[in-house]
């Protein structure tokens, strides 16, 4: 729906009647109608910024391993396989296979820490 400035207003129709006056064949809708158009512009931006965000990514040129909040490898971009020579998905999981190892080494070495400050070793 156009604004008075000649941009585009989004409206959301939640739920709505319509019917048909039986006196002069007139239209009548029945409800109510919600702006949304500023939440549709978030929307738009935010596809925006991860397009670009994805560009950028894929146009590095260093090798870049995508992480969750947890440090867990999500996906690597293109030269991060290119140089192991590995697809995306063998690559992500050769990192998360490393890290897991990374991880449980980490744990023993601490576990050996604890075990000998117990025993005053």
């Amino acid at each position: 729906m156009p604004d008075q400035d000649g941009g585009q207003n989004w409206i959301w129709l939640p739920d709505r009647f319509i019917s048909k006056s039986v006196d002069n064949d007139e239209t009548i809708i029945d409800g109510f109608a919600m702006d949304i158009t500023d939440r549709k512009q978030a929307e738009h931006a935010l596809l925006q910024g991860r397009e670009l965000y994805r560009a950028l990514l894929e146009q590095a040129p260093s090798a870049i391993y995508l992480h969750d909040p947890e440090g867990s490898t999500i996906a690597p971009n293109q030269v991060a396989c290119d140089q192991s020579g590995y697809s995306h998905a063998q690559t992500a999981e050769r990192v998360r296979r490393t890290e897991a190892e990374l991880q449980e080494a980490q744990r023993i070495v601490q576990v050996g820490r604890r075990r000998r400050h117990a025993t005053g070793a």
